[in-house]
């Protein structure tokens, strides 16, 4: 009933390592009270604030989250990880999370497993249409990922649960030279956060944020052989500026929705 739990600053910065007590959507009072600690520390700190609600559901029903996900959690339910996302940030990136790790509403959760997905989407060609969808804070350079705009609306190369049988041997080749150059960014980006060797506490400055505000060669290449596999995989050449990006992302999100 204790899982790790993650927020957007987890990702932008250094894991802090927090857990979360959850009782699932419905179990009952009496149920949760079999699990000693977890229940007691809900009592004492949880249960005084939600008494204080307006909200009838809350005040009865104080030692379950209030908004449990179902949906989410079902989708996630079965993957061996799953793929995340600040919602709100300076950079643009993804983070693989196991199964039983909890996402809080700072976060957007993807529910795919596949090393393809997680590429297309950390390549410049998502990027930019995810930056023409986003909404930009008013201050700074953070803006926000929303899944219904950026996500939903997004054209993958070819329609994201196309099953293998539907694909052709090209689009076979490409997907998998995709996901090859997808393991390199995660492997390398890994190896920069978590230097073997090094003890944690003296990497504390290696954060998401610093990596992808400055780039090293290694990093800066393994990004530039993932946008060359994907924008092969769109029949694009290698250099295709962003306005054209947009514009033959445009025509295929109109043509897909057209069928």
């Amino acid at each position: 009933m204790i899982f790790p739990f993650v927020i957007a600053r987890d990702l932008t910065q250094r894991p802090r390592g927090r857990y979360i007590i959850d009782f699932g959507q419905d179990m009952e009072e009496q149920d949760a009270e079999f699990y000693e600690a977890p229940f007691i520390h809900l009592e004492r700190y949880v249960r005084p604030e939600r008494e204080k609600s307006d909200d009838e559901q809350l005040r009865e029903r104080w030692w379950l989250h209030q908004q449990w996900r179902p949906v989410m959690r079902r989708a996630i339910d079965g993957l061996d990880r799953y793929i995340v996302t600040p919602i709100t940030s300076k950079h643009r990136f993804y983070v693989w999370l196991e199964p039983n790790v909890i996402p809080d509403a700072t976060v957007v959760a993807i529910a795919r497993s596949d090393d393809y997905t997680f590429g297309v989407l950390h390549s410049r060609i998502h990027e930019s249409w995810a930056l023409a969808q986003a909404s930009r804070l008013a201050t700074g350079n953070n803006y926000r990922y929303v899944h219904t705009q950026c996500f939903n609306t997004f054209p993958f190369p070819w329609p994201l649960n196309t099953p293998d049988a539907g694909l052709s041997d090209e689009q076979r080749a490409h997907r998998d030279a995709i996901a090859v150059t997808a393991v390199e960014v995660h492997g390398v980006r890994s190896h920069w956060l978590n230097p073997p060797g090094v003890n944690p506490m003296l990497a504390q400055d290696r954060t998401m944020t610093a990596l992808y505000n400055d780039p090293p060669p290694l990093v800066r290449r393994a990004h530039e052989n993932l946008d060359a596999a994907v924008a092969a995989a769109y029949g694009w050449p290698e250099d295709i500026s962003r306005d054209e990006i947009l514009a033959g992302l445009l025509a295929l999100n109109r043509e897909r929705a057209a069928v």
